[in-house]
């Protein structure tokens, strides 16, 4: 696994949890089949003994010939030495597995009487060999290469070794039929185990999958404390840390905006001073100005960060009223440049739009500016003004230098300067734009105009 891989609590808990649970099926499938062994072992040697019982009281003490007695006992040992496997096998097979078991087992016993020198005086399977080394008790016999279990009892009285046999193929064919029994509870259980624990799982990683989710929705200025109460003990420690976090965040970003403002509220006095003791042509005065302009726009980027839009002064406007009144400031500049600025408007009703008008007079009059700063003399800047089912938009188009793909991409960083030639700037006007626009949900796209120059489009959602 790659070691950046992302990992899932989840799919982690489950696999373990399944492995766990296949794991120990099989321990009690093995438990299940020696247990069935060992059981039906003891079983069918009772089995066994049970019929020499039956038969040393079905046959007379006296000497007699048993063959008639005996035939009459082997039509029905069938139903008298197979009670004790019924209860057994139904407890363990259905009824037509338990009715093949118990044929099977029929004719799979043998009874068996030899005289005490082990000459054969009868046999319920003819065709089978008798044992030759009779001993007392269980012992293991072949016969037509197949494998018995054999007990044999000898009869003092009678002078008789009685002996019954079992086929050992029809043992483990039974003890597999039993076994296998088991193996589609086991399944099913083992299913059924399986759905609950993803169940279980998934419901108890609702809270955390609850916390990733407004975690991922969260503006990226909002800072205020995650709710503790109600989150389960393992998310009460992480949720802790966090809040703890964006709280050290939110003191640094008030600490910074406290000092920002201070530091240009205190360099604007001496600087206003000091424009007012140079010469209009001195070239100190032009380094005032652009030092004046950077502290104002440090100053608009201090009160530009408030923690979310819910704490911005929003009312509804008129967005043709605003354009309006940013372009009447700036016309003086456009005409100083031979330049002129057009409104136009696709629709005559006042468009209305609901934000803080002052930010976004500031965000146009940032635009405009710029269009007039890198336009050429004598271009008209067109401003148009559409409203959509979405929102309003607003586009900007100039036929001045225009931005190449590069520089689209980073004009919105902090201090950055598409023109370096220029010394006025100080690469913080479109980085306020940026600013303005997250608050109030709006996007921006920058656009070549055809034939040379930059289109700003601008969207403010409804």
């Amino acid at each position: 696994m790659l070691p950046n891989a992302r990992k899932s609590i989840q799919k982690t808990i489950l696999c373990w949890t399944i492995a766990v649970i296949i794991f120990g099926g099989a321990l009690s499938l093995l438990s299940a089949v020696y247990t069935t062994k060992h059981e039906s072992t003891e079983v069918f040697d009772s089995t066994l003994i049970q019929a020499i019982s039956l038969l040393d009281k079905l046959l007379p003490h006296e000497p007699n010939d048993y063959t008639a007695v005996l035939n009459k006992w082997v039509a029905e040992q069938s139903q008298i030495h197979t009670a004790t496997l019924t209860d057994y096998l139904s407890k363990n097979l259905d009824d037509d597995e338990e009715e093949e078991s118990l044929t099977y087992f029929s004719e799979g016993l043998a009874i068996i009487i030899q005289d005490q020198q082990g000459n054969l005086l009868f046999s319920s399977l003819p065709d089978h060999s008798v044992p030759k080394d009779l001993t007392v008790g269980f012992s293991q016999h072949v016969s037509n290469d197949e494998e018995w279990r054999v007990f044999s009892l000898f009869d003092e009285q009678r002078q008789l070794w009685f002996s019954s046999a079992q086929s050992m193929p029809l043992r483990k064919m039974l003890e597999m039929e039993i076994s296998t029994s088991f193996i589609s509870p086991l399944i099913i259980a083992g299913i059924i185990l399986t759905l609950l624990v993803i169940l279980i799982v998934k419901k108890s990683l609702v809270p955390l999958n609850i916390l990733g989710r407004d975690l991922h929705l969260r503006d990226a200025n909002d800072l205020t404390p995650i709710p503790e109460q109600g989150l389960p003990f393992e998310l009460q420690s992480p949720v802790s840390s966090l809040n703890m976090l964006f709280q050290r965040v939110d003191t640094y970003i008030e600490r910074e905006k406290r000092f920002t403002d201070n530091a240009a509220h205190e360099l604007r006095t001496p600087l206003a001073a000091f424009k007012v003791n140079l010469d209009q042509d001195d070239p100190g005065r032009q380094s005032v100005i652009k030092m004046e302009r950077l502290i104002n726009q440090l100053l608009e980027l201090a009160r530009l960060n408030p923690k979310n839009e819910s704490e911005l002064n929003s009312t509804l406007f008129s967005l043709n009223d605003n354009i309006t009144n940013v372009i009447a400031e700036l016309y003086p500049i456009a005409v100083n440049r031979q330049m002129d600025i057009e409104l136009k408007s696709e629709t005559e009703a006042p468009q209305n739009m609901k934000g803080e008008p002052v930010l976004v007079s500031l965000l146009l009059r940032n635009l405009i500016e710029n269009a007039i700063k890198y336009s050429i003399a004598g271009d008209n800047i067109v401003v148009t003004l559409t409203a959509t089912d979405s929102g309003n938009s607003i586009q900007i188009v100039d036929h001045g230098k225009g931005l190449s793909d590069t520089q689209k991409e980073q004009v919105f960083e902090r201090f950055y300067r598409a023109d370096t030639s220029d010394s006025s700037g100080a690469g913080l006007g479109m980085t306020i734009v940026q600013n303005i626009l997250d608050l109030h949900n709006g996007s921006i796209r920058l656009s070549d105009t055809p034939g040379g120059g930059l289109t700003v489009s601008l969207h403010f959602p409804i």
